[in-house]
C-alpha cells in the first residue's frame, strides 16, 4: 500500500517545487509522524522505508533531496546503508540526517551534532524541531 505512494514523486523542475525527503527507520510511527510534519508543510513531499534494503532501493530510484535515516534497525544499522548510499553514484551526493535515540536532544541543541559529516536528529524530535532540521539541511 505505501509504495503506491512513491510512484507519484517527480523530479522538481523549478524553486517552488515540494523538496523529497526519503524516511529509512523501522519503526512505522516515525516514518508516519515524519511523514505527516514535513507534509503539512506543503513544502515537502515523504516517502519512507521501514527496511533498510527498501531504502537503499528507494533512494536509487527516487533521488531525493534528503534521506532521514534511523542509526538502529535490526536488519542493517543506519551507518552500514549510508555506507552503501555513498558507495554508489546514483545516492553518493544526497545528504543524509540520521535521527536516532543515542543522542540527547540537550546534546543536539548545545552543539551541532555531526560525525563524518552526517547531523544528527536526537529522537523523540518534536514537529517544530523536525521541520527546523529539515529546512536547515535544505537550505
Amino acid at each position: 500500500m505505501a509504495e503506491k505512494k512513491f510512484l507519484r514523486l517527480e523530479t522538481p523542475t523549478h524553486p517552488m517545487d515540494k523538496r523529497r525527503v526519503l524516511v529509512i527507520d523501522d519503526e512505522e510511527s516515525f516514518c508516519s509522524f515524519a511523514s505527516w510534519a514535513l507534509e503539512k508543510t506543503g513544502r515537502y513531499k515523504v516517502a519512507s522505508a521501514t527496511r533498510p534494503l527498501q531504502g537503499i532501493a528507494l533512494a536509487k530510484t527516487l533521488r531525493p533531496d534528503l534521506i532521514l535515516l534511523d542509526i538502529k534497525m535490526p536488519q542493517m544499522d543506519g551507518a552500514h546503508v549510508a555506507e552503501r548510499l555513498l558507495e554508489d553514484p546514483q545516492t553518493k551526493s544526497i545528504p543524509i540526517a540520521f535521527v536516532t535515540g543515542l543522542v540527547t536532544n540537550a546534546e543536539t541543541k548545545h552543539q551541532q551534532m555531526e560525525v563524518a559529516g552526517r547531523t544528527f536528529i536526537a529522537k523523540p524530535v518534536t514537529k517544530d524541531e523536525l521541520l527546523q532540521a529539515v529546512g536547515r539541511l535544505l537550505a
